[in-house]
């Protein structure tokens, strides 16, 4: 009996230890299975990451300080690339003005960005200031205008030194460098006692300056066609014959062309004029001027423009306003760089131009002409064909 119950523990035993085993076995090899997925796993989603991170987007630069842009960079994982400057009228010193690649663009990280940083507004040129004293009125504003600088008129001076209605003094000496686009006050001088204004309609023009010059009076011109009047006569004067002034006054004649030439006529340019001059210039070249827009205003529009060739007898239509808030871009192109700056001027504009190529013709400009912009605006004129589709300016 004794050896059974030993036979039957001892085979009891041998089953246990068999199931331990086997439990241990399957533990291992799930343990190995579990351990193995996540391993796939991990090196699955290393490599997603990996990929996703690989392009960024390029942060928007433009009228940031270059430390702020540099900081955005080093933020989005990219590097500072070619930094250039530029004048700017639009944009402050030390401001970027663009780059490239432009903002929101995708590329590698790693990648450079360059910029273009502003050095501000351009120095104006500078221009010598004429000798001035002994011109007439006219001769004045001429010379201070092709210097490219700005005529005023100061009131008369009675002087003995210069003869009544020449300039006699001027707000900046002749010879001083000053910068384009300054105000020079002229002042013609005037006499002190009075004399009777002479009849000069009819006369000729040179007889006519020296019977004024004789009684110590100035004199101005302006000229117009006539069919009643030979070429170099007189046919009105500013103060009529017999009235009293006071020496120095100055007595504008209005002197014959003789008669208008026969088929098309160039439109003058009669931009800034007021209304009673710009009407008599036009009529003076053979047109009819009709207008709109305050009667004490100037002109800040002309249809057609000047320069058209027009047959005499047209109409030339103005526009007048008394406070100029916009005023048209005029067509530079063909035009010579000085040229081209007299008639940004008399619009009321300025000109940036190469200097250096005064005399050749301009072969483009920005803004085109017929652009209504607002005065004291700045015209660029080329001397090579623009590319209307370049855009510098990343906004």
């Amino acid at each position: 009996m004794k050896k059974k119950l030993l036979a039957a523990a001892v085979v009891l035993l041998a089953a246990l230890t068999m199931s331990v085993i086997a439990g241990c076995s399957c533990s291992a090899q799930s343990s190995s299975s579990a351990s193995g997925s996540m391993s796939a796993s991990d090196i699955s989603g290393s490599g997603s990451s990996s990929s996703s991170s690989g392009q960024v987007e390029v942060p928007n630069l433009v009228s940031l300080e270059v430390k702020d842009a540099e900081r955005l960079l080093t933020e989005a994982g990219l590097e500072e690339g070619d930094v250039s400057e530029e004048y700017s009228d639009t944009v402050s010193a030390g401001l970027i003005i663009s780059q490239d690649p432009k903002a929101l663009t995708k590329v590698d990280k790693g990648s450079k960005v360059a910029f273009v940083v502003s050095k501000g507004k351009e120095a104006p040129e500078q221009v010598t200031v004429p000798n001035l004293i002994g011109m007439t009125q006219t001769e004045a504003e001429d010379a201070i205008s092709d210097a490219g600088l700005i005529a005023v008129q100061d009131e008369p001076v009675v002087t003995p030194d210069v003869q009544p209605g020449l300039v006699c003094q001027q707000s900046i000496e002749a010879g001083t460098v000053v910068d384009e686009g300054t105000q020079i006050a002229i002042a013609t001088a005037l006499g002190s006692d009075e004399v009777e204004v002479p009849n000069l309609v009819g006369e000729p023009y040179e007889g006519a300056i020296d019977a004024l010059q004789n009684l110590g009076l100035g004199y101005d011109k302006t000229t117009a066609y006539s069919d009643d009047f030979d070429e170099g006569l007189v046919m009105d004067q500013s103060v009529d014959f017999g009235e009293s002034v006071t020496k120095g006054t100055v007595i504008t004649l209005s002197v014959s062309l003789g008669p208008k030439p026969l088929g098309p006529v160039t439109v003058p340019d009669v931009y800034t004029y007021h209304l009673e001059d710009a009407k008599a210039t036009l009529e003076a070249s053979g047109f009819v001027c009709r207008y709109t827009g305050d009667e004490d205003g100037t002109v800040i529009a002309m249809d057609p423009e000047p320069e058209t060739e027009l047959e005499a007898g047209s109409e030339v239509t103005i526009q007048l306003q008394s406070v100029i808030t916009a005023v048209k871009v005029p067509d530079i192109v063909g035009k010579t760089g000085d040229q081209a700056l007299r008639i940004c001027q008399d619009h009321l504009l300025d000109l940036i131009y190469d200097s250096s190529q005064g005399d050749q013709p301009l072969t483009g400009q920005k803004p085109a002409a017929g652009a209504i912009v607002e005065p004291e605006s700045v015209v660029t004129g080329y001397f090579n064909p623009v590319d209307d589709d370049s855009d510098d300016d990343n906004s």
